[in-house]
């Protein structure tokens, strides 16, 4: 087998910071566990803002 990656595109406007928006992207969208951060599931975001900074956000990470 060859591995794969997965992308999602979701467009969201939150006042709060990169992981905010994946906290509510993943609370919205996405099963309880995983909005948790429950390790091995798909809590992994990448988060773009407007002026197309990126970062990394493991929910997982608290």
């Amino acid at each position: 087998m060859s591995p794969y990656i997965v992308t999602w595109t979701m467009y969201c406007e939150n006042l709060g910071d990169h992981k905010a928006v994946a906290q509510e992207i993943a609370e919205r969208y996405f099963q309880d566990r995983i909005a948790a951060g429950e390790p091995d599931t798909a809590c992994i975001f990448f988060v773009t803002n407007s002026q197309g900074e990126s970062k990394h956000i493991d929910l997982a990470e608290r």
